[in-house]
C-alpha cells in the first residue's frame, strides 16, 4: 500500500498514467467509452473533493 507521501510525490505520474489508459480505452473500446462518458462529472467532482480537502483554507 502506498503511503499519502508517496502518493503526493508520484502524483503527476499516476494521473499521465490514467489519462494514457482512459485514451486507450476509449480508442479500443469505444462502445465502453459511451458508457463510461456519463461517470465523468462524478469522478471528477471526487477527485477535486480530495484535493481541496486537503488545502488548509483557515490556516
Amino acid at each position: 500500500m502506498l503511503s499519502r507521501e508517496q502518493l503526493e510525490k508520484n502524483q503527476v505520474w499516476f494521473y499521465a498514467l490514467t489519462l494514457v489508459i482512459a485514451t486507450g480505452v476509449g480508442l479500443l473500446w469505444s462502445e465502453f467509452a459511451t458508457k463510461l462518458d456519463r461517470t465523468i462529472s462524478f469522478v471528477l467532482a471526487i477527485l477535486m473533493y480530495g484535493m481541496f480537502t486537503q488545502i488548509p483554507f483557515l490556516g
